[in-house]
């Protein structure tokens, strides 16, 4: 039983102890509440001290009454100094990583590296959350990982996210909206990493409206994130984006399908050979504040989770995107994919095809070729949890830089811990 359950139960006992000994004549020859005592005492609940003083106030008589008083108050008063513990949450995952890199043109890498991240949530009053992270790295926004380096040197701790988050219902459906510095979680669906590292904290306000219908769940999100500031120039550059998905079938075949829209505004155009290859624009506030880049994709994902007569759980899952707002033929992107698991042990493969102008260059996955656009990639990985929260995964991935043709192997081992 964890902290979190233990509490209200702990409340609720010194409630009924309170109250039986708020009754001499009913709870002097209470066995069942003498046995309650015990309980509480062996699993650490009670020390030996408050279990004595309950036990001889139970067994004490009127000329006792006001030690059967201050007996009981000093119990609850432990319960209420304990009390914030049910309202908070901590979580976290550790992460151990071995790393080879060979690049057409360069000298092989090999480097060990490490990632932490701690997390807290509380819920001050119903139907809030407020969250808070933090984690090891840099400010590089698609990366949280320190490398093992100078001779011992101090890492650095960011800050991950921090939000506030309300949840309620609305009409027939559930209603979410958060601020801040977050995590996609349900506000943006993807079946992949072709256009958003999993690292990215995106920062702003988002909407996730979700409700039942005859063929699953459909669901609506869509939000306003700032991309930068600049206090020389009022044209600051942010996006808007708007999801429409639905979710279909059961354990048995599953599918969700989802159409997302990206409007990007008052970004830098970039010139051929720019940011990481030639892309559509760097993202600062510039003088061309008319400067813009519309976005569509499409992602879906079929599956079933008793594959193979029932053993294994798997799916195959793609992605398209467009950019409509330029003139260029390198405008579009797309990925294939699939996931195979039983047990603990699971497999992915995904290929991704991401022209140099598809989509910003500084939000793509940082495993092929750091981010960069104007890729081709095949990548896999295996992994096998070990016990339940500790897993060990092998990862390799082949990039090819599709205007230049050079070549990109990166592997990684990974040890990861979670709490």
């Amino acid at each position: 039983m964890t902290s979190q359950a233990r509490l209200p139960l702990f409340q609720s006992m010194a409630f009924c102890i309170g109250a039986a000994l708020s009754f001499p004549a009913f709870s002097a020859d209470n066995s069942a509440l003498m046995g309650l005592l015990k309980v509480l005492r062996d699993k650490g609940t009670l020390s030996d001290s408050e279990y004595q003083a309950l036990v001889q106030a139970a067994d004490g008589d009127s000329v006792r009454t006001e030690e059967n008083t201050k007996a009981v108050a000093e119990v609850s008063n432990k319960v209420d100094s304990m009390a914030w513990a049910s309202k908070i949450k901590l979580s976290g995952d550790m992460r151990n990583r071995f790393e080879y890199n060979s690049t057409d043109g360069k000298h092989d890498r090999s480097r060990a590296r490490l990632r932490y991240r701690l997390g807290i949530t509380a819920n001050p009053v119903e139907h809030i959350e407020v969250g808070a992270g933090i984690a090891s790295g840099g400010a590089d926004p698609r990366s949280s990982n320190q490398t093992f380096n100078d001779a011992f040197s101090s890492k650095s701790i960011n800050l991950d996210y921090a939000y506030s988050q309300f949840s309620g219902q609305l009409g027939a459906g559930n209603i979410k909206a958060i601020a801040g510095k977050f995590k996609f979680g349900d506000y943006l669906w993807m079946t992949d990493n072709l256009l958003w590292d999993t690292d990215i904290r995106p920062e702003g306000v988002s909407l996730d409206y979700a409700v039942d219908n005859d063929l699953g769940r459909l669901f609506v999100n869509g939000g306003a994130w700032v991309l930068g500031e600049s206090s020389q120039d009022s044209n600051d550059p942010y996006m808007v984006y708007a999801q429409l998905g639905q979710k279909l079938g059961s354990d048995e075949l599953f599918a969700t399908v989802a159409g997302t829209y990206y409007n990007f505004n008052k970004i830098v155009p970039g010139t051929s050979g720019g940011l990481k290859g030639g892309n559509i624009g760097t993202f600062s506030a510039g003088t061309n504040t008319d400067s813009r880049f519309d976005a569509i994709a499409f992602d879906a994902e079929l599956g079933s989770k008793h594959l193979f007569g029932g053993e294994w759980a798997g799916s195959v899952f793609g992605n398209f995107i467009k950019n409509t707002d330029t003139n260029s033929s390198q405008d579009t992107g797309f990925s294939l994919g699939a996931n195979l698991g039983k047990g603990p042990l699971s497999f992915k493969y995904i290929y991704a095809n991401l022209d140099a102008n598809g989509f910003p260059d500084i939000f793509p996955d940082a495993d092929r070729f750091a981010g960069a656009t104007d890729i081709r990639s095949h990548g896999g990985s295996v992994a096998y949890d070990v016990y339940k929260n500790i897993s060990l995964s092998l990862n390799y991935t082949h990039s090819e830089r599709k205007s230049t043709g050079i070549n990109e192997d990166l592997l990684q081992t990974d040890i990861s811990v979670k709490f």
